[in-house]
């Protein structure tokens, strides 16, 4: 007989984490702060990785907006870099 191997709560309590954040809302934590004043979050609850679009609004942290994050602080600071 083969013995059932049981699955670890992780996966379930993200689940719930996923559920009350969808019904209190995402609790905020900030995670990086760059020098030309973005930053990144992290829910506290169900570990969604977010950051501040043009408008000031929260959007999911993708690859391509982490990236154009790093692009906008390097250029930031290349810039500040010439005038002083």
């Amino acid at each position: 007989m083969k013995s059932i191997e049981l699955t670890p709560l992780q996966p379930k309590r993200n689940q719930l984490a996923a559920v009350a954040c969808k019904i209190f809302g995402h609790k905020y934590r900030l995670t990086k702060r760059y020098q030309s004043h973005l930053k990144e979050f992290e829910c506290t609850h169900c570990k969604k990785q977010y950051t501040l679009d043009g408008y000031g609004h929260y959007t999911p942290l993708t690859p391509k907006m982490r990236r154009i994050n790093e692009v906008y602080e390097n250029f930031y600071i290349t810039k500040m870099s010439r005038t002083s």
